[in-house]
């Protein structure tokens, strides 16, 4: 070996031991464990009913009235009858079809699989005791209830009174 390999071989030692060269960089410091904030929120979580308001929107199947309202009194439960019922629409569909119910009281029902529901298809709104066939030929909803009184409903006829009387 010479002596300037030996000099450099060397001074590579001693500039090794001797750290990081003042032309690099150190390395970032390790990150300190943050503590975790509890995230609060600044307003309350919202309802479904707040998130969807369907009571607020008008049935589309009712005629507008200007400000007019149903009594709540008059229209109780108990005083359904399938004789007050107006076929409003009839809808065919792969696996079933559908009738679409409204009352004088404002209230929706749906006709679907040999059972009439109020206001929704579901277990807990099937209106007990009451049955039916539909006919979409002849667009007619044929109900009946468990004392046997039948209700033959056809699709437009609400409109075909209103044009006969003056």
């Amino acid at each position: 070996m010479s002596m300037n390999t030996g000099r450099l071989a060397w001074t590579l030692v001693l500039a090794a031991a001797a750290g990081p060269c003042w032309g690099q960089v150190p390395p970032p410091p390790a990150p300190k464990a943050a503590a975790v904030a509890e995230v609060k929120a600044s307003t309350p979580a919202a309802t479904l009913a707040e998130l969807y308001p369907v009571e607020k929107m008008r049935d589309p199947f009712m005629k507008g009235s200007s400000g007019g309202s149903v009594d709540a009194e008059s229209c109780k439960p108990e005083d359904f009858s399938i004789h007050l019922l107006v076929l409003k629409a009839m809808l065919k569909d792969p696996r079933v079809d559908f009738a679409l119910l409204s009352d004088p009281c404002g209230a929706s029902y749906v006709f679907s699989g040999g059972k009439l529901y109020r206001d929704a298809v579901a277990k807990k709104n099937v209106v007990s005791g009451v049955s039916g066939t539909m006919t979409m030929a002849q667009k007619t909803l044929t109900l009946q209830t468990a004392e046997k009184d039948v209700q033959v409903l056809r699709l437009g006829e609400e409109e075909e009174k209103e044009k006969e009387s003056p």
